[in-house]
């Protein structure tokens, strides 16, 4: 039921052509800012991984999943659309999971080309040999649970809201305000929009910072399934 379920999802992103958006600007982002690793006087895979993904993640990444997550509401709320989706015999429940497991796959998609990149640009500079697979690994699972942790946030407020502006302010907010949290070494703890960044540097404890985001995750999750049905993700 819940892959038919996000099955559905996807059928339904895939009139609004986000898709593309998802492929390309993460590729095109990356690949720009891992350029700028010829310019850098230290050598080496972690500062490399850094220089690429690091504002994308800061700026880039937040504001995009911002627009899809605004996408993706704006879809239900016309004709009617969550209307009939609620009187239909689907559990509400399963209902917002889909969108968070379509979200939990945005991600990963966003991330799987952005490790793409990164993977290209350690064969250009020669550094393949210093990968090693399951850090790689251990380090996308931190930032894909992070990230679809604040994904879940975005929806939920987006929900909230019955205009998108709130959404798109409180997104912006936090994006500018996580910038500066992720510089910070105590404040970076508390907040949730730096955790994609802080599992670019080997400092933090990916482990806890999946942990911590996986659970924040369901938290965040049973909220949105709670205010689902009730909420102001209706029609205007």
């Amino acid at each position: 039921m819940i892959l038919n379920g996000l099955k559905m999802e996807l059928l339904k992103l895939r009139r609004s052509h986000v898709f593309w958006l998802i492929v390309l600007i993460p590729l095109l982002f990356t690949a720009a800012n891992g350029s700028l690793y010829f310019g850098s006087s230290q050598a080496g895979l972690d500062i490399l991984r850094i220089v690429t993904f690091q504002i994308f993640l800061l700026f880039i990444y937040p504001l995009l999943m911002t627009f899809v997550i605004s996408i993706i509401v704006q879809m239900e709320r016309k004709h009617d659309g969550i209307k009939n989706i609620l009187l239909s015999p689907i559990q509400k429940w399963q209902m917002y999971v889909n969108k968070v497991l379509l979200l939990f796959l945005l991600n990963m998609i966003i991330l799987t080309v952005s490790y793409a990149v990164l993977f290209i640009m350690t064969m250009i500079f020669d550094l393949h040999t210093s990968l090693q697979f399951f850090d790689e690994f251990t380090r996308f699972s931190s930032m894909l649970l992070a990230g679809t942790l604040i994904c879940s946030i975005q929806l939920l407020v987006t929900i909230y809201f019955s205009r998108i502006i709130m959404p798109i302010i409180f997104a912006i907010l936090l994006t500018i305000t996580g910038a500066f949290a992720a510089t910070h070494p105590v404040f970076s703890h508390f907040h949730l929009w730096s955790y994609p960044v802080r599992a670019l540097y080997n400092g933090y404890n990916l482990y806890t910072l999946s942990i911590v985001s996986f659970l924040l995750l369901l938290i965040f999750t049973l909220i949105g399934v709670y205010l689902f049905p009730r909420k102001a993700m209706v029609s205007r």
